[in-house]
């Protein structure tokens, strides 16, 4: 008798501990699948538990999308703001499934309108299925002129997969305008994606090559770069026309220099970024132009003393073209290019207070209180990670040659691996707050920028990585 109590006793306990567990794990948001099926949420991220009056009292001020480079997934969540600070209410993206991080990984993504793309790579050079997704983030906007009023009652879910053998292992999106453009790298031309009552149609351009960068204004024309640093293909662009009923480049013409790792548009003139310092061209809408008639202008981001600094991106931002440039043995610059005047120049800041194992990334611009700031990432796998902080215009006079550092502030850690885990970093839509990922430590952070410090940290699951915010205050 005392045996068969002591036996149904241990199996009332046992199964106690598997309902506590369950329950635990139901409680906290665990996907204990995978791989998702169409109609199965993405895994959760860790979410601040709330109160029914604290959710009923809250006020969504931003919609989030960030990549998690451990899960290989899209992660969303609502940022909220509540009596006792930041909240993100963790949402699942509906038919979307997990990517397989040992053969694929996302890329840069864009959001037009209420749209999120997000580019798709895989490691066999877009043999095995690469190309785009499109999410509809949910997100509704009422335009009222002045202002817009934003609604959040619906959740995020993909609208769209173009992925196969036949993409070009993309890796670069750009947006200009209401239009984003996806560089197929292997298929030596791009996609431009066009959006109509949340609808979208693509058509493809040849263009560019290798691992291509583009610029393009106003929808008519587009600048596509060879990444070639030798041989016939070294410093070309193809001019395309993207109006026309061709697909194929107008003209080409070549820089003096090859290594091509940056296009952007600024004005009415396209900026370049090859292995010698940037060059720029006015756009030729006309298209009358041709590899023997482009007048080609250089801009050197060093000095005298030194003239070996180069850029691999650029942030176009109120009439300048900005930019990290690198030179080997010397320490990192901020450049700001008055990208409009009749003669552009180079205004620079070197960064000497910065270590020589820390690296700047992710370059951003924007205007807080009326004045214009840069923001760039010192990273490290040694030392503190830094948020640098630059004033843009510090005498009001909207050149930008006194650009200056004038804050630096320890984040959490960045996980980088050739050419991901870098932080990232995106503003927040009628406020001065921005939001911050950290992938080596898993979290994100708001940044206050009234007062340029960090107002709250939110732990998350996996590598959060690229990151994009959309909407304003419910």
């Amino acid at each position: 008798m005392d045996k068969q109590f002591w036996m149904i006793n241990r199996w009332i306990r046992f199964h106690l501990i598997v309902f506590f567990c369950v329950g635990l794990c139901t409680l906290l948001g665990c996907n204990t699948d995978n791989r998702s099926s169409a109609d199965d949420e993405i895994p959760r991220t860790s979410e601040s538990q709330l109160n029914k009056p604290e959710l009923e009292a809250s006020h969504t001020l931003c919609r989030l999308f960030w990549q998690d480079g451990d899960a290989g997934t899209i992660c969303a969540a609502d940022l909220c703001s509540t009596e006792n600070g930041f909240v993100a209410r963790v949402l699942s993206v509906a038919g979307l499934k997990q990517l397989d991080v040992e053969q694929n990984a996302f890329a840069q993504m864009q959001i037009v309108g209420k749209s999120l793309i997000v580019s798709v790579r895989d490691n066999s050079d877009g043999s095995e299925g690469s190309g785009w997704l499109v999410i509809d983030t949910g997100v509704e906007e009422e335009n009222h002129g002045d202002h817009s009023h934003w609604y959040y009652t619906r959740s995020p879910k993909l609208q769209s997969e173009t992925i196969d053998a036949s993409h070009g292992n993309p890796a670069h999106v750009y947006r200009y305008g209401q239009r984003v453009y996806v560089a197929q790298d292997k298929s030596n031309g791009f996609s431009m994606i066009e959006f109509n009552n949340g609808l979208t149609s693509d058509k493809f351009f040849e263009g560019g090559g290798g691992h291509i960068t583009i610029a393009a204004l106003k929808g008519q024309i587009a600048y596509a770069s060879w990444i070639d640093r030798t041989g016939e293909n070294a410093g070309r662009i193809d001019v395309v026309d993207l109006k026309g009923n061709g697909v194929k480049p107008k003209y080409s013409f070549q820089l003096p220099s090859g290594g091509i790792h940056g296009a952007t548009a600024c004005g009415n003139r396209v900026f370049f970024a090859p292995s010698d310092g940037v060059y720029w061209v006015d756009c030729d809408y006309d298209f009358e132009k041709s590899n023997d008639t482009v007048k080609l202008n250089h801009l050197s981001l060093g000095d005298k003393e030194n003239s070996g600094y180069r850029t691999g991106s650029f942030e176009s931002f109120a009439n300048h073209v900005l930019c990290i440039a690198n030179c080997k043995g010397s320490s990192p610059a901020v450049c700001a290019i008055d990208g409009t005047t009749p003669s552009p120049k180079v205004s620079r800041y070197i960064c000497e207070d910065i270590e020589p194992s820390q690296r700047l990334s992710t370059l951003r611009a924007v205007t807080v209180n009326g004045k214009p700031y840069a923001i760039a990432f010192a990273e490290s796998k040694d030392l503190q990670d830094q948020l640098l902080v630059f004033a843009l215009d510090q005498n009001g006079d909207r050149k930008f040659d006194d650009l200056k550092l004038i804050k630096s502030i320890d984040i959490g850690n960045s996980k980088v691996e050739g050419h991901s885990g870098h932080h990232g970093i995106d503003f927040i839509h009628e406020r001065n707050d921005a939001v911050i990922t950290n992938p080596g430590d898993g979290t994100l952070q708001i940044l206050d920028m009234n007062e340029w410090k960090i107002s709250k940290t939110l732990p998350v699951n996996g590598q959060p990585t690229r990151i994009l915010t959309l909407g304003g205050i419910q």
